[in-house]
C-alpha cells in the first residue's frame, strides 16, 4: 500500500477570466526553488480560455490541480474552496494576475520555521501590466534576510506595526504571506464582503489566532498593476459596494481589538471614498443608497468622523448633496 504524503505547502490560486496573465502566475509557481508543494487553482466559472491553460499545467505537473466552480461566486468563495481542499502544513495565496519571485516560498517557509511563526509576511514588488515572468538560469539560494519585526500573541500590536512599515508590506494583502494551516483552520473569507476588503477581514480574523507574527524584508511577490482588476479599474460601484458588509464584519470584532484601532482610519477611508470620491465621479446617489443599509445602526460609528464630516455625511445621506452630482449618462 502506497501512502500519499501531504505536501508541506499548499499554494492557492483564485482565477476568473485572467487568461491573459495566467501563464506568468503558473510559471512562477513551477519555477519555485522550494519543490514540496501542491498548487490548487480554483476557477470561478471563467468564460475565456483559462481552463484550457490550466489543464496544460495540470497535465504537465502532478502538483497542479484544478477545481472549477459551475457558477461565478466571487473571490471570497473561490479562496474558501481552495482552503477546504488544501492539504499542506502551510498555505500561500497567489492572485492569477500576479507572480511569485523564484525564492518566495522557500524564503517564507525557512523563516517561518526558524522563528516558529504562524504567519510570515514578505514584500511585494510592483510591476507594470505587461510584466512577464522569466525563469532564471541560476535561481537565488536561500539567505536569511533581516526581520522587520516579530510579535507574539498581540493582534493589536501587529496592526500598529504594519501601519508603520513600507506599502510593499501592506496589511490586507494575503498573497504576500505564508500561513501555518493550523492557525487558519477555522478562518474563512467573509463571502458577504464582495468586491473588496475580503483580505482585510480575513487578516483581522487570522491575527486573533496568531501566536507569532513575522515580517521579513525579502521580496516574494510581483504585484501587477492590472487595469482590469477591481483596484486597478476606473472608479465605479465596485469601489464602495463592500462598505456595509465590511462594517458589519468590523462590528463583530469589537472587544477583540481596541475600537479606535479598528475604526479611526477605516471611517476616514469610508468617508473619502463614499462621499468625496463618489460625488466627484458622479456616483453620489447610488453610494448614498448603499450606505443606507447601515446608516443609523451600530455598524456605522460616526463618532470617528469630525463634526464637519458628520454634517456633510448627514446632508449626503439625506440626498441633499448627491442629486447635484448625478452621473451623466
Amino acid at each position: 500500500m502506497v501512502v500519499k504524503l501531504s505536501p508541506i505547502v499548499s499554494i492557492l490560486i483564485a482565477n476568473y477570466n485572467c487568461a491573459e496573465f495566467l501563464c506568468t502566475a503558473l510559471d512562477s509557481v513551477a519555477a519555485q526553488t522550494f519543490r514540496d508543494f501542491e498548487c490548487i487553482i480554483v476557477d470561478d466559472a471563467s468564460i475565456d480560455n483559462s481552463i484550457d491553460i490550466i489543464k496544460k499545467y495540470v497535465k504537465r505537473d502532478k502538483r497542479f490541480h484544478l477545481i472549477q466552480h459551475k457558477t461565478n461566486r466571487g473571490l471570497a468563495a473561490v479562496r474558501n474552496t481552495g482552503l477546504d481542499a488544501a492539504r499542506g502544513e502551510y498555505i500561500a495565496f497567489l492572485d492569477s494576475d500576479d507572480a511569485f519571485t523564484e525564492n518566495a516560498i522557500k524564503s517564507l517557509y525557512m523563516n517561518a520555521k526558524m522563528y516558529n511563526a504562524d504567519i510570515t509576511g514578505g514584500a511585494a514588488v510592483t510591476v507594470p501590466s505587461d510584466f512577464v515572468f522569466i525563469k532564471s538560469e541560476n535561481p537565488p539560494h536561500f539567505t536569511q534576510v533581516p526581520t522587520i519585526f516579530f510579535i507574539d500573541n498581540n493582534p493589536a500590536a501587529i496592526l500598529v506595526n504594519l501601519s508603520r512599515v513600507h506599502p510593499s508590506h501592506k496589511l490586507p494583502w494575503v498573497w504576500r504571506r505564508l500561513f501555518k494551516r493550523k492557525t487558519i483552520e477555522t478562518t474563512r473569507f467573509d463571502e458577504a464582503v464582495k468586491q473588496q476588503n475580503e483580505d482585510l477581514c480575513f487578516m483581522l480574523d487570522a491575527f486573533l489566532n496568531t501566536g507569532r507574527y513575522l515580517e521579513i524584508n525579502d521580496s516574494v511577490m510581483y504585484h501587477r498593476i492590472n487595469k482590469n482588476s477591481i483596484t486597478g479599474s476606473p472608479f465605479g460601484q465596485s469601489h464602495f459596494l463592500h462598505f456595509p458588509a465590511t462594517l458589519r464584519h468590523l462590528y463583530g470584532l469589537r472587544g477583540k481589538y481596541p475600537e479606535n484601532l479598528l475604526y479611526k482610519g477605516y471611517m476616514q477611508y469610508m468617508f473619502n471614498t463614499v462621499v468625496i470620491t463618489a460625488l466627484k465621479k458622479g456616483y453620489g446617489d447610488i453610494a448614498a443608497r448603499t450606505m443606507r443599509r447601515v446608516y443609523r445602526t451600530p455598524y456605522l460609528p460616526l463618532k470617528y468622523l469630525s463634526k464637519k464630516q458628520r454634517l456633510i455625511f448627514w446632508l449626503f445621506m439625506h440626498s441633499l448633496i448627491p442629486s447635484r452630482y448625478a452621473r451623466k449618462k
